[in-house]
């Protein structure tokens, strides 16, 4: 009964562990990416792949294509994002799609860093027996024959050999002026936008075509300038003017920022390569703005326009990135070169913004705030208000927001010209990052993993105590039953001798149950020469009988014994003297 007690105890405890650690297993983020392994030559393929993260910034890429995959979670724990490509191969051969970038698990605040790959085997599109024949050459060889016979019938012969070459001959409307192919295997690659045709002339159909870059297989080169190639599977040709065997190198389309800094004026908000916004003052004196634009891959070029001839009021100056496959990202800067915005004299004495509290509290001579609203808010609505009654109130930004961090711009602006004097305030919104969401969101998950645990301890704590009180219990009840058995067993000897500090020492030891035996068989040792010397002390002299050396023997005999012995000995004495 105890030891079935034990173990259900024991499983109970194992159970909750278990499940604890699953707990936080299951809100690990991950990422994967998947798609056929195996496809043949014009057959499209989907490389999918996904995230499960609390922030994630991946991108997919592979074959000439890229998707970027940005965001963060709207709920309280890891959600899932996904993006894919598409592509029909031309070619056989090996591709290779990437997923890489950065994801955060939402509960540990965790990122780490993907690097995984997907491998398509691209196999090339199984074709007839004629169909064989025609792409091995055979018009070619018949054309050969046709040269040596000098368009003699026998070429006319070799012709019914392989009726493919025969049909390629016909297409080209003249066997005689057919050119010869050498036979060669390579991967060549389009100079430019060039035709695929269906034979070797420029008056013959359209199949298809290449783009700059774009990779086909040759199978021949001919001698009238052609290229036989495999184009979707079946034999084609191109001008060989627009092939080549030297694969351009693919470029770079990174057009980011990767440092942005200024000698005068301060950057508002602080420079992230992904924000393309922003707002400079500087004073009245500043008549060109110095900056350092640095690009994340140094074989994009940046071109800095509108930052010299600065006038009074607001400059607009333009940065543009441009990536090595021509790409571009312009960033733009809203510089306003006025006095200090406090001495213009020019404030709001209304600021608010519906449904969200700034941060920090509105007063007209601060000029920068921020605020946090939920996922999917596109605008804000703001009251903007300045006592000034020549003056007007300009806002941009407030529409059209993105997830992350956005720019509001609000202008209190007073005369024209040179003499137009501008004060500026602005507000960071964070989309996403609403107080309500993220407070409460943030908090829950690690409180409800401490309330398990919480819930798991206590548990774990009434179990261990349950299994004390019980094992104790049953400890008491065969104790008393073994107390119980001595008491009766001694009875006789605790009234005739002294031996209760024996056996109480002997209760209050810590016994095993593997130990009583052999305690009993001792104890039954001890009560046999107990009993032995209870007979021979009940051998007392009778009244009336002399001690002399019976006596005298007797004392001397018992002299060692304690307790009961004594006593009745001197009560024999006294009932007898």
């Amino acid at each position: 009964m105890r030891k079935s007690l034990k173990m259900t105890l024991i499983t109970m405890i194992i159970a909750i562990v278990i499940c604890m650690l699953n707990v936080t297993i299951v809100k690990a983020a991950s990422s994967s990416i998947t798609g056929s392994k195996t496809v043949t030559v014009g057959e499209s393929v989907t490389i999918n792949a996904s995230v499960n993260a609390g922030a994630w910034n991946v991108v997919l890429s592979g074959n000439g294509q890229t998707k970027e995959l940005v965001g963060q979670t709207a709920t309280q724990g890891n959600s899932s994002a996904s993006t894919s490509i598409t592509f029909t191969p031309n070619k056989a051969g090996t591709y290779t799609f990437t997923l890489s970038g950065d994801i955060t698990d939402y509960e540990t605040e965790k990122t780490d860093s993907i690097n995984k790959t997907c491998t398509i085997t691209v196999k090339e599109k199984e074709t007839s027996g004629g169909g064989s024949n025609s792409n091995t050459g055979s018009g070619s060889n018949t054309g050969t024959g046709s040269n040596t016979g000098s368009g003699s019938n026998q070429g006319s012969s070799g012709n019914s050999g392989s009726n493919s070459g025969s049909n390629n001959n016909s297409s080209s409307g003249n066997s005689s002026n057919a050119p010869s192919f050498t036979n060669v295997n390579e991967t060549v690659y389009a100079t430019g936008s060039v035709n695929v045709r269906q034979s070797w002339s420029t008056s013959s159909k359209v199949v298809g075509s290449l783009s700059e870059g774009q990779s086909i297989t040759r199978t021949g080169k001919g001698s009238n300038g052609w290229s036989r190639v495999t184009f979707n599977g079946s034999t084609a040709y191109v001008s060989s003017e627009y092939l080549t065997t030297e694969k351009k190198e693919d470029k770079s389309k990174n057009s980011a920022l990767k440092q942005l800094t200024l000698l005068q004026g301060t950057l508002t908000p602080e420079f992230k390569k992904d924000v393309t916004e922003y707002t400079v003052q500087v004073g009245t004196d500043v008549t060109e703005l110095q900056l350092d634009a640095v690009p994340e891959d140094e074989k994009a070029k940046v071109t800095v326009e509108g930052n010299t001839d600065l006038k009074d009021g607001e400059n607009k100056v333009t940065i543009k990135v441009m990536a090595e496959d021509e790409s571009k990202t312009v960033y733009t800067l809203i510089v306003n070169k006025t006095d200090k915005t406090a001495e213009t004299g020019l404030t709001l004495n209304k600021l608010e913004i519906a449904g969200v509290t700034l941060t920090p509290t509105f007063t007209p001579d601060v000029y920068s705030y921020s605020i946090n609203v939920a996922t999917g808010t596109t605008s804000v609505d703001i009251t903007a208000e300045t006592g000034d009654e020549d003056a007007t109130v300009e806002i941009t930004g407030n529409t059209d927001l993105k997830d992350g961090e956005n720019l509001i711009t609000i202008m209190v602006k007073k005369g024209e010209g040179d003499k137009q004097q501008i004060a500026t305030y602005q507000i960071t919104v964070n989309v996403g990052k609403q107080e309500t969401v993220v407070t409460t969101g943030k908090s829950s998950g690690p409180n409800i993993l401490i309330i398990i645990c919480g819930v798991a301890a206590a548990i774990i704590v009434i179990s261990i105590i349950t299994l004390i009180v019980i094992n104790r219990r049953n400890k008491m009840d065969y104790d008393d039953e073994d107390d119980d058995e001595d008491y009766a067993n001694t009875t006789i000897l605790n009234q005739n001798f002294n031996y209760a500090d024996e056996l109480k020492a002997k209760r209050e030891e810590k016994r095993s149950i593997s130990d009583r035996k052999k305690i009993r068989k001792e104890l039954e040792k001890k009560q046999k020469i107990r009993d032995n010397k209870r007979q021979e002390a009940s051998h007392v002299p009778e009244p009336g009988i002399s001690f002399g050396c019976s006596g005298t023997c007797w004392i001397e005999k018992y002299a060692g014994e304690r307790g009961t012995i004594w006593e009745n000995l001197h009560h024999w004495i006294s009932k007898n003297t």
